[in-house]
């Protein structure tokens, strides 16, 4: 069981589809935003934004929220495809995902509601469910439900 647990995480298509766009989500977040960010004082990063490199806003505030949509749609696409939960696993994560950007406008989530970033989880959510789709490789015999 763990060397099975073991092959899917350093399954090319884990390291491509879950890993990278987390990766890449995660340094654009952390180099091109604000010292406001909770992330800077715990990686003690305060100062260390990089104002040299110019980009649009909508990737500094919103493109990494669709990569990282992306990243958690494909994990649960990669670990569970083989399941009859499938669609269960699915639903939870795109509830999950659009559910944070609810609650923002709802006021019950810190953060600011913002319609550019629905976008991004929208592409997010179809890209991975178009990437991640086919049928794994892997007999998976995880059994949560």
């Amino acid at each position: 069981m763990i060397s099975l647990y073991i092959k899917i995480m350093l399954d090319k298509s884990v390291v491509i589809n879950v890993y990278t766009p987390l990766l890449i989500g995660s340094i654009i977040y952390i180099l091109f935003r604000g010292d406001s960010i909770f992330v800077k004082s715990w990686l003690d990063l305060k100062n260390h934004t990089i104002q040299s490199i110019k980009l649009p806003s909508w990737m500094i505030y919103s493109f990494q929220d669709g990569l990282w949509a992306y990243s958690f749609v494909s994990a649960m696409n990669l670990l569970w495809k083989n399941s009859k939960h499938i669609y269960l696993w699915l639903f939870i994560s795109i509830i999950l995902i659009f559910g944070h950007e609810v609650g923002q406008g709802a006021g019950i989530i810190h953060g600011t509601f913002d319609l550019v970033d629905i976008f991004f989880y929208c592409l997010g959510v179809i890209l991975s469910l178009l990437f991640t789709s086919k049928k794994s490789n892997y007999e998976t015999t995880f059994s949560i439900l």
